[in-house]
Order: C-alpha cells, then structure tokens, then sequence
C-alpha cells in the first residue's frame, strides 16, 4: 500500500524532468522525514505494529528505488539502516541533512 503524500512525490519526480537531482534530493527529504515521524510515533505506541511496518515498508521502496541516484547512495544507505533499527534520531538527522543540500540548490522554506 502507498501513502497519498508518497504517490505525490513520485508523480512530481516524475513530472519535473529539468531538475531530477533536486527533486529526488526533495523525495528523499520527505521520505526519511516522514519515516523519522513513523518512528516517533510508533515508540510512543499512537500507531498500531500493522500499521507501522506497512508505512516502514512503502517508505523502504521509495528509498530503495532513489539509490541508484550517485549523490544520494550513502544518505539513502544510512537512512535504510536507521529504519531497520527504528532510529528516529537517526532519521532526523539524515532528513536534517538533506534538507540544507536543498537549501544549497535554492530550495525555500
């Protein structure tokens, strides 16, 4: 099952094909940040365990299908790893980083 705001971000990588660098750079953004907020709230037990891995797992298949993005490789690696030890610190900082790699292309906001 894919998440509404998943299929969004693909569709827009999709549709942007002048700047596919930032664009994956802001799918990647967005996936681990909302895996770090999965993970959040799973600890704090808002969500059920059903409910978590299936999010786990749409979030998983976005980032594995962003690693063969040269730039992106190791961040995507870390943060595949991070939701493996349901590291939402972890993930935060990855999506923190990223983030400020957006800035550096323009990104506002």
């Amino acid at each position: 099952m894919v998440t509404g705001p998943v299929v969004a971000l693909f569709s827009i990588a999709l549709l942007a094909g002048a700047h596919p660098s930032r664009v994956k750079l802001e799918v990647a953004r967005s996936l681990v940040a909302e895996a770090s907020q999965i993970e959040r709230l799973a600890a704090a037990g808002k969500l059920t365990r059903a409910y978590a891995e299936a999010i786990r797992g749409d979030l998983r298949k976005g980032l594995v299908s962003l690693q063969k993005e040269k730039a992106l490789a190791a961040d995507v690696a870390a943060a595949l790893a991070a939701i493996d030890r349901k590291d939402a610190t972890g993930l935060q900082a990855i999506a923190e980083k990223l983030a400020a790699e957006e800035r550096v292309l323009g990104r506002t906001g």
